[in-house]
């Protein structure tokens, strides 16, 4: 008999906490996704941040608050969708990740794909995009522009479209010298939730 959905995540976390990728960086726990282990759409940021790794939730303060109001004016309860991240624990001094750290983390996202098997990914930020992308075209800015993007893995047997777009932090970093960004970042998730209904092309 196949376990459920939140079974199959509950074994991967048990595993991903006792691996390398688990014991990245500092001896708190694993930041791990929540939502709907079926849904359509899996948002996947890159690591948590300070205040994610002090609750311990994924995607809380000022960029959870952001995508949260951009998800309710689609109307699209966060509990309807998968929400995680490509690093599960926090960078110190919220640096960026390095390569190494990406290759021990990047098959346990697959693996979490996998068992949600999403219609859509959405990758919020440059780190991600390029990690689920096939192909990799570098640049945020070329990444959110190109159509067609998929996350493939043979192992996992996964081939699901993919969009990236702007990490909402940076687009609060950034807002008073780009706030079209922001409208931009709002237009490309709307995109990922037509697509996951069904309602948008995938080219």
């Amino acid at each position: 008999m196949t376990s459920s959905p939140q079974l199959r995540l509950e074994a991967l976390y048990e595993r991903l906490r006792a691996s390398d990728a688990g014991r990245l960086y500092s001896r708190r726990s694993p930041i791990l996704g929540e939502g709907d282990p079926e849904a359509d759409l899996v948002i996947v940021g890159e690591a948590p941040g300070e205040r994610e790794d002090l609750r311990p939730r994924v995607f809380i303060g000022p960029s959870g608050d952001l995508l949260d109001s951009i998800l309710r004016r689609l109307r699209v309860p966060r509990d309807s969708v998968f929400i995680t991240n490509l690093i599960k624990k926090r960078p110190p001094r919220n640096r960026n990740p390095e390569e190494s750290e990406i290759e021990l983390s990047l098959p346990f996202l697959l693996e979490e794909l996998s068992i949600v098997r999403p219609r859509v990914v959405l990758a919020l930020g440059a780190i991600p995009g390029n990690a689920l992308a096939y192909p990799t075209f570098g640049r945020i800015s070329a990444l959110r522009a190109t159509r067609g993007l998929r996350v493939r893995s043979s192992p996992h047997d996964l081939d699901v479209p993919l969009v990236v777009t702007y990490h909402p932090a940076y687009i609060l970093r950034t807002l008073r010298e780009n706030p079209d960004n922001l409208k931009v970042m709002a237009l490309d998730i709307r995109r990922a939730v037509e697509m996951s209904r069904g309602v948008a092309q995938t080219l």
